[in-house]
Formats: C-alpha cells, structure tokens, sequence
C-alpha cells in the first residue's frame, strides 16, 4: 500500500478520465493509489465539512456509483491478472503460512490465517454486531 501521496506507477488516470467525471477520477485514482475513501474523497476536492459526510460520500461512491464501482474493480482485475493473483492461490500461500505458524508454534500466526481464511471464503464478517448493552425501559406511570 501507497503512503497515500503516490500512484502505482502502471497505473492509467487518463483512461479514467474518458469515462469518468473528474472528481471521480481523481477519487479512483486516490483510492487505488492507496488511500482510505475518506481521504480520497478530499483529495478528489469534493466538499466534505465532517469526517462523517466523507465517509458517506466514500461509501456512495465506492458502492452507489456504477462508474466508480466499474473503474475500481476493473483495476483490480487487471492488477490481479498481470500479477497472476488469485484468490485459489492466496488461499493456497494462507494454507502453507498457517501449516508452518504450527509447526513453529506460532500460535498468534496460525489464528491469523484461519481468520483470513475464514474471512476469504465468506465465513467471518466483520460488520459490527448490534449494540446489545443494557437498557432500561421506563414506563410512566406504572
């Protein structure tokens, strides 16, 4: 991952350019350069006054905006390719670290990877549950 400054230096801005408006161009470019959707979205110059409307913005541009959704998973594909990535083969290299995390008796390695695991095969999802803290109900009158 970038420091956030920087582009891949394969990476096409002008090809998002043609097919996306500036501002969302810029925001792809930022966020695949490295940068969290927050601060992608100032970098691309939209007006944001909290951190709050950042993030919201982010998320809508990120999975609202068919566009940027495109352009983004469209890089991603490619950089997959020409990396000859996979999710077999990361599953694969996860399998080999875990089995080696045992047999040293790494023990904070070896959950790692079962939870990267769990969570490349959809079995873990790390959306915060409900806030399920005590309450009260008070109810006038009774």
């Amino acid at each position: 991952m970038s420091d956030g400054g920087t582009l891949p230096v394969t990476f096409d801005v002008a090809s998002l350019r043609s097919r996306l408006r500036p501002k969302e161009a810029l925001f792809v470019a930022h966020h695949l350069g490295g940068m969290s959707a927050l601060d992608a979205v100032r970098a691309a110059g939209y007006v944001a006054r909290t951190d709050g409307a950042a993030k919201a913005k982010g998320w809508k541009l990120l999975h609202a905006n068919p566009r940027v959704k495109a352009a983004i998973d469209e890089a991603k594909a490619e950089l997959a390719r020409r990396n000859d990535f996979s999710m077999d083969r990361a599953m694969q290299q996860l399998r080999q670290d875990r089995q080696f995390a045992i047999e040293t008796r790494n023990a904070t390695a070896a959950v790692r990877a079962t939870e990267l695991m769990s969570k490349m095969s959809g079995h873990l999802d790390e959306r915060p549950l409900l806030n399920l803290a005590p309450f009260q109900i008070i109810v006038e009158g009774l």
